[in-house]
Formats: C-alpha cells, sequence, structure tokens
C-alpha cells in the first residue's frame, strides 16, 4: 500500500474521529456546570421543587454518557464515508470506468463510455462537496453547542441525516439542472452549488419543489404557519436547537414549558422569555405583529400594561390599523392568561436579581 494512500486513510479516520473527541470533552468537562447552572436558574426564578420535577429528568440524565454511544458512531461513519468519497473519489470513480452506475449516473444507461465516466465524475464530485458543507456546518455547530454546554446526543443524529440527506439532496439538483438548466447555469458552478446544499439543504429543497410544478403547494388552502423568523433574536442556530425539543413555529414556542427549555436547550431565561411573550403576542396579530412593534409592542408584556387603558387601545387601533374590538378582546385574553402573569413574575424576579439598586445593596420593597 502506497504512503499516499496511507495517509489519506489516517485523514480520513482523523477528521472522522471530531464527532468522538467533542462528546468525550463534553460530558467530561461540561455537563456538571451545565447542572450546576440549572440548578441556579431554578432557585432564582424561585420555582418550587413540584414544577422543577415537570421537567421529567435531571441533567445528567438528559446528558447520559450510554446515550451518545450510538448518535456518535452513527456520525463518525457518516463523516468517514463523506471523507473516503472526498478524498478516494479517483480511486472510486476509476473502478468500472465508463460503465452506468444506479448513483452517479441516474437514468443515463446509455451513451458513449467517455460521456458516462465524465458524469460519473462530476456527480462525485457533487456528492463530496454537498458532504464537506454539511460537515463544515454540523461542525459549527457542534463546536457552538460545546461552548454553550448545550451538546445533547441528538446534534450527532442531526449531522448523520444532514450529511446523508444532503449527499443525495445535492445529486438530485445536479440531475434537474443538467435536465432543465437554470439562466447562467454551468457545470463549472456544481461544486459550489453542491457544497451550499451541504450548508443549506433545507433552500435547495426549496428550489426543486418550485422547479418541479407537481411539488409546488398550494398556499390558499394553508393554515398560517407562525414562522419562527417572525420572532427577534432567533437566527438559524436558535431554530435548529429548537426544533430539536419539538419547538417548529411560534405556536409551539407560545405554548412551550419555560422549565423543560431551561432544562434542553442552552439559552438563558431572560431570552427564552423575551421569545415567549413575543411569540403569544405573534399568534395574536400574526403579520401585525411588525406594525406593533413599530409603536412600541413587541411583547405581550407590553400590551398588557396599556390594556387597562381604554384610550390608548383606541388610539393604538387607529395608529396600527387593527380593529378596536379585537384589540379589546386580545387584552381581555391576555389579562386573564395565567400563563402571561406566570412569565411575567419570572421576568421580574430576574430583573430584580440584576437590577443596579440591589447589586449596590440597596434592598428593594417587594411590594
Amino acid at each position: 500500500m502506497s504512503t499516499v494512500v496511507l495517509f489519506k486513510a489516517f485523514l480520513v479516520v482523523l477528521l472522522s474521529s471530531f464527532m468522538i473527541l467533542t462528546a468525550v470533552s463534553f460530558i467530561q468537562f461540561r455537563v456538571k456546570k451545565r447542572e450546576s447552572d440549572y440548578q441556579r436558574i431554578i432557585k432564582i426564578l424561585g420555582i418550587e421543587s413540584e414544577d422543577a420535577q415537570f421537567a421529567t429528568r435531571a441533567v445528567s440524565e438528559e446528558y447520559a454518557y450510554r446515550d451518545y454511544y450510538l448518535p456518535v458512531f452513527f456520525a463518525t461513519l457518516t463523516s468517514m464515508f463523506g471523507f473516503i468519497a472526498l478524498l478516494f473519489g479517483q480511486e472510486l470513480v476509476s473502478m468500472n470506468a465508463g460503465k452506468p452506475n444506479l448513483v452517479l449516473t441516474g437514468v443515463i444507461i446509455n451513451g458513449d463510455p467517455d460521456s458516462i465516466q465524465q458524469l460519473r465524475w462530476q456527480n462525485m464530485l457533487v456528492l463530496s462537496m454537498a458532504c464537506m458543507g454539511a460537515f463544515v456546518w454540523s461542525t459549527q455547530n457542534i463546536i457552538r453547542r460545546l461552548i454553550a454546554g448545550d451538546l445533547a446526543p441528538s446534534t450527532y443524529f442531526n449531522a448523520a441525516i444532514r450529511i446523508i440527506f444532503a449527499a443525495f439532496l445535492s445529486l438530485m439538483l445536479s440531475f434537474l439542472l443538467e435536465s432543465a438548466p437554470t439562466k447562467h447555469y454551468t457545470r463549472e458552478i456544481l461544486p459550489i452549488v453542491a457544497f451550499l446544499t451541504g450548508m443549506l439543504p433545507e433552500q435547495a429543497l426549496m428550489f426543486m419543489r418550485e422547479r418541479i410544478s407537481v411539488f409546488s403547494v398550494d398556499r390558499s388552502t394553508q393554515a398560517y404557519d407562525f414562522p419562527l423568523q417572525m420572532i427577534e433574536g432567533i437566527n438559524m442556530f436558535h431554530r435548529m436547537r429548537l426544533s430539536e425539543v419539538g419547538i417548529d413555529n411560534g405556536q409551539n414556542l407560545a405554548e412551550a414549558n419555560i422549565i423543560e427549555l431551561l432544562l434542553k436547550t442552552p439559552f438563558n431565561p431572560s431570552q427564552l422569555i423575551d421569545w415567549i411573550a413575543q411569540a403569544k403576542l405573534y399568534i395574536y396579530f400574526r403579520s401585525d405583529i411588525e406594525v406593533l412593534r413599530r409603536v412600541g409592542i413587541r411583547t405581550v408584556f407590553d400590551l398588557r400594561q396599556i390594556c387597562s387603558d381604554k384610550q390608548y387601545i383606541e388610539q393604538l387601533a387607529n395608529e396600527a390599523n387593527i380593529s378596536n374590538v379585537y384589540l379589546n378582546i386580545v387584552c381581555q385574553r391576555v389579562q386573564d392568561d395565567q400563563s402571561v402573569i406566570r412569565l411575567h413574575g419570572f421576568e421580574n424576579k430576574l430583573n430584580y436579581m440584576i437590577s443596579p439598586e440591589r447589586d449596590s445593596g440597596v434592598v428593594k420593597n417587594s411590594q
């Protein structure tokens, strides 16, 4: 076996071991800190022990060592296949050169060997670049979550699935662009398209659905989907993390249990309270939430504070072009909503803990 082959094999093992090393590092050094932080936050918020038990499991059980075996092995194996495709692509394509291949040539089974071999080269490169794009994105996500103390086993499952999904999606996109090329499309940009597909597979899938009419969606018959992009402060990584705990839209976020989110996500309580308060306002006003933000109403707490002033509500209705009757109905609901009252109580406790008067030793009147 040549030195080059041995060196490539070493690189495959070394780069793929990233998954194992990050999991071990997290379990050994970060779980204890995560547990102490969670207990401190529960104490600050004044949550009773019975309520805290609703989070179902302690932090040490949420991040149990045994739960990492299968997902880390799965992620390591898929990463290894990606690096093999990248580093040993030449050898793999040279096997059975000029012959059709179910994955690399698709429905093209007839043609001269040179054209088929060129297609095999092209699609092997597409697969490799897509795997690398997915691996780079997953690496960035894993490092962020390692630093944040939130490297759950599901992170590795997601990384592995992303690599597999991106590889096949990029291949399908390659076939689509070859059969129905878009404006400015050339074969030279295929590696770039494949890499970006690995980084952003959702956008690539949306592009393909728009190009193929049979999969287009009739949005006139759909209910409003409350995308999380409408919540201020939530970026792509936040949406990814929230989706892992079953929060895919604003309605899910509005009804989420903050105690569970404190346990299962890395976000600080002030951040979560703000997002949930925004989401609760969002489900009432939908796209009109942007109008409310322009007049200073960005959370359900802001609305609740002015609900007792009928003159202000009428002025807000005129300013935001929202029905006065509807505003009054919403005000009545949010004033009676116990989840909003409790959430606002948590916010007040956090504000008290970090207030300048308290930090300087001045005791505030609890009344």
